[in-house]
């Protein structure tokens, strides 16, 4: 199905982001990793990094029922672009988990990975202390 634009500033946006998936295949790294909480897999959080260098696009996965993600950029291609990258987490489905994610790891994520060319493990893990789900 095609993207429709409805606003010209949006559709500036969206080939933006869409011809953002290209660069130097060299610099193009694989990075994998589990994300857990109390030494558990936590199966439906996305994953998002967010590049420092604004010129490099942003690098998404989601964790899979045995946690572990992979990351892709933008039109599905494989692998991340080398550099530094706030990461985020997110539930794929508000309300899913049983507890609530850490804002340092969320919208305002204090977390950071430097992506290297080649292959990259960041496994992360939700502190123990994130708030239960009343």
């Amino acid at each position: 199905m095609p993207v429709v634009c409805r606003q010209p500033a949006m559709a500036v946006l969206v080939a933006a982001c869409l011809l953002s998936g290209c660069g130097d295949p060299s610099s193009v790294a694989t990075v994998t990793g589990m994300i857990t909480h109390g030494g558990k897999p936590v199966p439906g959080v996305c994953i998002q990094f967010v590049p420092h260098d604004k010129t490099l696009p942003l690098a998404t996965g989601a964790a899979n029922e045995a946690g572990q993600y992979t990351l892709n950029r933008p039109m599905g291609k494989k692998g991340c672009a080398a550099g530094t990258y706030s990461v985020r987490l997110f539930e794929q489905e508000p309300g899913s988990l049983p507890f609530t994610l850490p804002a340092e790891m969320t919208g305002n994520s204090t977390l950071t990975f430097d992506v290297k060319a080649g292959t990259n493990t960041f496994d992360i893990e939700i502190p123990a202390s994130a708030a239960a789900r009343r």
